[in-house]
């Protein structure tokens, strides 16, 4: 394997994680305004907590490898 396919493989996994993130953070949010109750809202703000650390690192790394691969 080239450094080239690890590179695009890395970015590629990391635009997954991305998208997989948004995408809990959205499911949160739209939930959020149909909680009733106290537990509901700490459940789903937890679990925006939780998308925001899945993909933060993942904008990073899609921008360095992408950085990377556009050098290439």
């Amino acid at each position: 394997m080239t450094l080239y396919a690890l590179i695009l493989f890395v970015h590629i996994a990391s635009a997954f994680f991305l998208f997989a993130g948004l995408s809990l953070q959205w499911l949160a949010f739209s939930q959020l305004r149909r909680s009733s109750g106290a537990t509901q809202v700490k459940q789903w703000v937890r679990l925006a907590a939780f998308s925001a650390r899945l993909y933060g690192p993942a904008i990073g790394v899609v921008i360095l490898s992408g950085d990377i691969l556009a050098r290439c």
